[in-house]
């Protein structure tokens, strides 16, 4: 029995099976300190002010954009009292917070080093002693200041008769762990509109949506601002609408790939909210900018939950495979009639239905997902999720899923037979299973999905995703093409044997069989 297109609600923790975990470096920041100081004079506008410097192993104006510091001198006094003030630069603004106000400006940096910051706006927040005087010879000392050098983890601004009046020390850049954003800008140009293009970094991966499928894989972020992202595996929905969508996609991925560096940056240069980013590659263009001024949409207390189908309208469902529900962070999927259905959803946490779209044709939809469809609030707990309609009443139940499965999950398989052919030699295709989903090798790719166990004996495993590397032999490429599409088109049971695991199709055959244990080499012939 066939199923629809491959598709997926993907799984944080699926994506790092059978890929290597990535470590985040921790990041520090330097304490900052005020002196007493008892300067109260206004702060002058100063001119832009040329500078002949030219310090040693001092960085070029490119490498100040993205960097971040922390005050540690003013005018020759190493600061003492704890007090916060920064520095940060983007491409062409530079700004920060004195620890009493935020302040920012234009600037310019050459690679000869000179500078200069002729005009700097602030905020007018009332200060107290020492903070006050402090600010105003900060101030007049980063007005004044012509030429930089940075040399190891300091920068020192320098007035035009040489003396070093600023010295910061070079502070982490801010960690994406733990921060979620929308992607407002791919290569130069603006997301499509009424598209939801979405970014979101844990401690160890980095996901999102494209506006059509889902995506994730390990990346490394280190406190000077360099990233790096790992091969990211993806669901695999083919999208033709809204126009563009799937050049968008591409341009979104591949940008993703080539990325080495971020920057926080604000459109007032004063980093009150840090709320945009830019990633660049290696070249310094900006491929791609984020922005959390508006919270990415999702499913709230729903995330991540997994449901099967207990009753609609009230009645028990029929029918050879359960119906199961995965619920993403934008994005629903799940099996009714042994076909697979997906779509987008949004939720508040108050139990409101804000979204619910399904992906497809619209026309065609059986009394389930005319029932799903419906939907414009939910109930849940942890021992039902109940979908009503606009009228208040409760149109589907469920329960939740099981993910684990005895003798099943945490082990090992590896292919020996696939659709009664024996693995080509010398290919390696294996499977792990974990209370998180499933995933592993599959040739020349690594590959995950969720899992939905509604019974003993069945299993639901609602599309996939999967890296896109081509394979350099022919065989193993047809091998690992069929193995995908019979895993996420035709398997809905399985048999556990002492040693083996069968994954079963509607007729109850098996479609894949694996031992556990390593990989065996196979000296048998070529037959598929």
């Amino acid at each position: 029995m066939q199923r629809s297109a491959i598709t997926l609600a993907l799984l944080l923790a699926v994506l790092l099976i059978g890929c290597g975990d990535a470590d985040t470096p921790s990041a520090s920041s330097p304490e900052a300190a005020t002196p007493e100081a008892t300067l109260t004079t206004d702060v002058p506008a100063s001119p832009t002010i040329e500078s002949d410097a030219s310090p040693t192993d001092a960085e070029t104006s490119s490498d100040l954009a993205g960097t971040h510091w922390a005050l540690s001198a003013l005018n020759g006094r190493i600061l003492d009292i704890a007090f916060e003030s920064t520095l940060a630069f983007t491409g062409e603004q530079a700004g920060g917070n004195t620890g009493c106000n935020e302040y920012g400006g234009a600037y310019s940096a050459t690679d000869t080093g000179n500078f200069a910051m002729p005009e700097i706006e602030r905020t007018e927040q009332g200060c107290a002693e020492p903070n006050v005087g402090f600010e105003t010879e900060f101030f007049i000392a980063l007005a004044e200041a012509t030429s930089y050098a940075v040399v190891d983890d300091q920068l020192m601004l320098s007035n035009a008769d040489g003396a070093e009046t600023l010295i910061f020390t070079r502070d982490a850049t801010p960690e994406l762990t733990d921060t979620a954003w929308n992607v407002i800008v791919i290569d130069g140009r603006q997301v499509i509109e009424g598209t939801t293009v979405t970014l979101a970094f844990s401690a160890d991966v980095v996901s999102g949506s494209s506006g059509c499928n889902q995506f994730g894989g390990p990346y490394e972020a280190g406190p000077d601002g360099t990233l790096v992202i790992g091969d990211v595996l993806q669901t695999l929905i083919g999208c033709t609408e809204p126009a563009g969508i799937g050049e968008q996609e591409r341009a979104l991925l591949t940008g993703l790939a080539e990325v080495t560096t971020y920057a926080f940056e604000d459109d007032s240069a004063w980093f009150p909210e840090r709320n945009r980013i830019q990633l660049a590659d290696a070249t310094g263009k900006v491929r791609i900018v984020l922005s959390n001024e508006a919270e990415p949409t999702g499913t709230t207390l729903l995330e991540g939950t997994d449901w099967v189908l207990k009753s609609i309208h009230d009645q028990q469902p029929t029918g050879v495979c359960p119906t199961t529900l995965s619920l993403g962070r934008s994005q629903y999927d799940g099996e009714h009639e042994c076909v697979i259905y997906v779509g987008s959803i949004s939720t508040t946490a108050d139990g409101r239905i804000t979204e619910l779209r399904k992906w497809g044709d619209e026309d065609k939809l059986s009394d389930y997902e005319a029932a799903l469809l419906s939907a414009v609030e939910y109930r849940a707990d942890g021992s039902e999720l109940s979908l009503i309609d606009s009228s208040g009443t409760v149109v589907l139940r469920y329960r939740p899923a099981e993910t684990t499965i005895e003798g099943l999950t945490d082990t090992d398989w590896n292919l020996v037979m696939l659709n009664s052919k024996p693995r080509v030699p010398k290919s390696v295709v294996t499977l792990q299973i974990t209370e998180n989903g499933l995933g592993g090798q599959s040739g020349c790719n690594s590959y995950g999905s969720s899992f939905i166990v509604a019974e003993p004996g069945t299993i639901s495993i609602p599309g996939g995703a999967m890296t896109l590397a081509g394979c350099v032999e022919q065989k193993i490429q047809r091998q690992e093409e069929a193995f995908i599409e019979t895993l996420f088109q035709e398997v809905v049971g399985y048999r556990i044997g002492e040693t083996t695991l069968e994954l079963l199709n509607a007729e109850d055959e098996p479609v894949l069989i694996f031992n556990s244990g390593p990989p065996t080499e196979y000296d048998l012939n070529d037959t598929t």
